[in-house]
């Protein structure tokens, strides 16, 4: 049985590496070589074996439905990573760490004129990285070559992107053979789930092989392949979320990355991914809220936030104010979400600092990028996800830590802090806007995140009653709307050049528009659990069919590259579907936003504005602020 084979293959291999003193390369890889022909036969034979059974059924021959205790093909793979491939490469990176203590160690009581000792530990160090890197050679050999013979033998570009897969695998020479077809009710699950899996481990050797290299080498001694940043896993963690989208676990594996490279911004944003996915990983939570909640008073994200804080905004150049932007957005978010670690006092964050004052700076900041490039539309969209990601987490009861208090009053406040910033995300669309409304500068105007934003008040009720009963938001969206509207009235052929869909058929505004594949946010966004798993302002119904031409729209593209869509025909789709949900949304406010059906325009009831206040220039000094002691408000 294959569980038999899988525990004794484990105890062969931790004995071979647990001989200290001679581990026997040619045994590990020897053994291993045996034991992954045993898994790959086990699994291909399995698929095979559900196909035969399904066309003796088709036959109307009688066959043994019983279930049966064996492990499937996906449990096997998994067991392989787990119990196999994994600890070993921990073995692996224990031996290293030892080398490399004892090189300091050897280097510290050597004199300096006899640095021998050090290089005899560097030689060792580099033999151990060449037993490694068969290892984990030949780990992929038994991933590799399970995603080619599947690929090989059954036909599934009506279920997933093949050539995407077999470009980024670099799979080449396939047989040309008559690929055996696999019906829905087949086990298409089961291979997809087993594709999907092998990407993911072959990421995991990559960046481990990545991680040991750049840790314990010489920077002389590191190969091209090794010094890549980690962007050969990154790659197939991204093919693996387009296959199966649904599973948590890359977004984890991408935030250990991202931990790595000091980039804690995207290391917030991948674990609420890895929440927040339709098959969330359990640890990804875990994994968020002990980042952002451990000793917040040395927290690296307090560090880096003081140290940019005191930039002089005159003098600041374009990535210091990218960083001083994230610092400044996680310390207001962790201000909200986790009060109880990060508030000192009501309006003063942890070291005293002035909440009022960060935000204020913040979106002051936020408003003076240059939008027309990618980065910042980017770094917008990801604030955005992380802010929606901490609403859901606060509002999910099932999401239980110690340290995240989903109190009404935590809840209420949280939700303010979003719409302030959700406010003046509008106001910036206005501003790039421009003032010809038949030409607005499409390419500033962040729609896919009105898009996201109006999807969530779609699905989320709190959110959306908030919006349809506070004047001030409901008149910044209607101005947008209002926009939206004289844009089509001022260019009412406009829809008609876009991807030759018969628009006539359609009332405006009135119905969900069409299109021909979905858009880079629908791709990025599938299976969010704040937007009930995907964006659902246009009609997709016809991209939902088992072809390929189906599969490519799924992902984003188009067979033909001629066809694909200019970047304005994209803004022009996008604001058509604003236009239809946005309307349909604000539509039911409560604070006298009337539609007007003759005009096609909201009527906005004149704001009453506040009397201006005087802006004075905050002097911030250079020096981070060290802890000062302060009493509580009673």
């Amino acid at each position: 049985p294959i569980e038999e084979v899988i525990n004794t293959n484990k105890l062969k291999i931790q004995e071979i590496i647990s001989n200290r003193y001679a581990p026997d390369d040619s045994l590990l890889l020897g053994t291993l070589s045996f034991a992954q022909s045993k898994f790959s036969s086990y699994v291909l034979g399995e698929f095979s074996y559900e196909l035969e059974k399904m066309d003796e059924l088709n036959k109307g021959n009688l066959v043994d439905l019983a279930q049966t205790t064996k492990l499937s093909p996906g449990k096997v793979v998994d067991r392989v990573w787990i119990e196999i491939h994994h600890p070993t490469i921990k073995y692996f990176q224990s031996q290293f760490h030892y080398l490399s203590k004892d090189s300091k160690k050897k280097s510290n009581k050597q004199p300096k004129p006899f640095p021998r000792s050090s290089n005899i530990n560097t030689i060792e160090i580099r033999k151990l990285f060449d037993s490694f890197v068969k290892f984990i050679s030949k780990c992929y050999e038994f991933y590799f070559s399970l995603v080619k013979e599947i690929i090989a033998t059954y036909q599934l570009s009506i279920y997933i992107p093949v050539k995407k897969l077999t470009s980024t695998l670099k799979i080449d020479n396939l047989p040309e053979i008559s690929r055996k077809h696999v019906p829905v009710e087949g086990p298409i699950a089961s291979i997809v789930y087993v594709i999907n899996k092998c990407i993911l481990y072959i990421g995991d050797l990559s960046r481990y092989r990545t991680l040991i290299a750049k840790t314990y080498l010489p920077s002389t001694s590191i190969s091209k392949e090794d010094n890549n940043n980690y962007s050969k896993s990154i790659e197939l963690y991204k093919l693996s979320l387009l296959i199966l989208p649904s599973l948590g676990d890359p977004y984890n594996h991408v935030a250990i990355i991202d931990n790595l490279k000091e980039d804690k911004f995207n290391v917030v944003y991948n674990f609420i991914r890895s929440s927040l996915s339709s098959k969330p990983l359990p640890i990804g939570f875990n994994n968020l809220i002990t980042f952002l909640s451990k000793q917040p008073e040395s927290s690296p994200l307090l560090k880096r936030f003081e140290l940019f804080y005191g930039t002089d905004r005159s003098t600041i150049t374009k990535n210091d104010r990218l960083e001083l932007l994230k610092s400044e957005f996680l310390i207001l978010f962790n201000y909200y979400l986790l009060p109880n670690k990060w508030k000192l006092r009501d309006g003063y964050s942890i070291n005293n600092h002035n909440i009022k004052d960060i935000e204020d700076d913040f979106y002051q900041v936020s408003s003076k990028l240059d939008f027309h490039k990618q980065i910042f539309n980017d770094f917008y969209f990801k604030q955005l996800i992380i802010l929606l990601g901490g609403f859901e987490l606060l509002i999910d009861k099932k999401m239980v830590h110690p340290d995240l208090k989903q109190q009404n009053s935590i809840i209420s406040n949280y939700l303010k802090f979003t719409f302030r910033y959700l406010d003046n995300f509008m106001k910036n669309v206005l501003n790039n806007w421009g003032t010809d409304l038949k030409n607005p500068r499409l390419s500033t105007l962040l729609l896919p995140l009105l898009r996201i934003m109006l999807c969530w008040f779609k699905e989320r009720e709190l959110p959306r009653g908030y919006l349809i009963q506070t004047a001030p938001y409901a008149s910044s969206l209607a101005e947008i709307l209002n926009n939206i509207f004289e844009y089509f009235r001022l260019n009412p052929d406009s829809l008609e050049e876009v991807d030759g869909i018969e628009y006539n058929k359609i009332t405006l505004f009135n119905e969900k528009p069409t299109r021909k594949r979905l858009f880079k946010e629908d791709v990025t966004l599938k299976e969010f659990r704040p937007l009930n798993y995907h964006l659902n302002d246009f009609n997709d119904d016809s991209l939902y069919q088992k072809d390929e031409i189906s599969v490519l729209a799924l992902i984003g593209e188009l067979p033909n590259e001629s066809q694909k869509n200019t970047k304005i025909s994209d803004s022009v789709l996008r604001i058509a579907a604003i236009g239809y949900l946005g309307k349909k949304i604000l539509i039911a406010n409560k604070v006298g936003i009337k539609f007007n059906s003759e005009s096609n325009m909201f009527e906005i009831p004149e704001r009453k504005q506040p009397p201006p206040k005087p802006v004075v220039e905050k002097k911030r000094s250079k020096e981070p602020l060290k802890n000062v002691k302060v009493k509580s408000e009673k």
